[in-house]
């Protein structure tokens, strides 16, 4: 249902949804079969070709099976691929995977995700950021929908929320930013809000998880604004996560594949930004070394989120080349 261009999503608010059925939908699949692709990075589309469902790209996993997040991205990919390599089946792929997002909108110009789905602005601000500069026709409605979220000093995460959660607000912060949806007094509210809950140890909520996303988003959003207020905290929750990290950069209490390696990859990017050099060749190594897909709960969230920390870092171009080294290595 989440994929199928014949039912069309009335409604969601993480208890219940409602679907409407269109016998005879207006955007169908031309072509239900993966992409046959040998040239360069194939080894990035072969991978991705495995999670196609003829509608979109679904991760291997009980969860939602819009993800529009994901589909973005690769939208995103294959139009750079095309503009690479001419291939017309790049365009063909991303072409529609723009008709289908932009069909499987919601009214309100959000995207569901989870389960069960609910109308989240974070997955919504994830899906149009790499949209930003392709010819979305929905990117307006999407625009609106994430305006209409942001308050003077909180993002509302759902339509009910009236407080807004840090760990949500620091991801959104510099795809907002970039976006241009915050004006200077809600951008300092919210910069001023997250540095003062960071913690004397340099953590947020003493949480790992939260600490590195939190970091990740800042580390982020420094790059596109040289905010210097930020860097400091960046560089403390670093330190911090550091200290979580044996000397071969793994994390503690690591037993087996414990850890996603797309978190090990966000840690890369925020050692980047404050220059620990030495701990982000490390994060690399562990990437290339030991990345599993068998063992990703969902590999291809994981993989994506992998080439966004590495653009973030190297940019499209090196990250690309990167990751096809690394799927190379590690084939599904």
């Amino acid at each position: 249902i989440a994929y199928d261009t014949h039912f069309k999503t009335l409604f969601v608010n993480g208890n219940s949804e409602i679907y409407k059925f269109v016998p005879n939908p207006p955007l169908k699949p031309h072509d239900l079969n993966p992409l046959n692709y040998t040239g360069k990075y194939s080894a990035i589309v072969n991978f991705l070709e495995n999670f196609w469902t003829g509608y979109n790209y679904a991760d291997f996993d009980n969860g939602y099976k819009g993800d529009y997040f994901l589909n973005a991205r690769i939208a995103r990919l294959y139009a750079y691929l095309y503009q690479k390599t001419g291939d017309e089946k790049f365009k063909e792929r991303y072409q529609w995977l723009l008709k289908w997002l932009a069909y499987k909108q919601l009214d309100n110009g959000g995207f569901p995700e989870g389960i069960p789905p609910n109308d989240f602005t974070l997955y919504t601000a994830f899906t149009v950021e790499p949209l930003k500069d392709l010819p979305f026709e929905g990117k307006e409605k999407i625009l609106g929908y994430l305006n209409s979220r942001v308050k003077e000093d909180y993002i509302m995460t759902t339509p009910k929320d009236r407080k807004g959660d840090l760990f949500a607000e620091a991801q959104m912060l510099p795809i907002l930013y970039e976006l241009n949806l915050l004006n200077d007094t809600v951008t300092d509210n919210l910069v001023k809000k997250i540095l003062e809950a960071q913690r004397d140890d340099g953590s947020w909520r003493k949480s790992l998880g939260g600490t590195i996303v939190t970091a990740f988003g800042l580390a982020r959003y420094y790059e596109l604004s040289g905010d210097e207020r930020v860097l400091p905290a960046i560089k403390k929750a670093a330190e911090w996560i550091s200290e979580h990290q044996e000397e071969n950069g793994r994390f503690k209490g690591e037993v087996g594949y414990g850890y996603s390696r797309a978190i090990y990859a966000n840690v890369l990017f925020v050692c980047h930004v404050v220059g620990m050099k030495d701990r982000e060749e490390q994060m690399l190594k562990i990437i290339e070394e030991t990345y599993d897909l068998q063992k990703e709960p969902r590999p291809l969230q994981a993989t994506l989120d992998i080439l966004r920390a590495l653009e973030y870092s190297y940019g499209f171009e090196r990250a690309l080349n990167i990751l096809e080294n690394i799927l190379e290595l590690h084939p599904f």
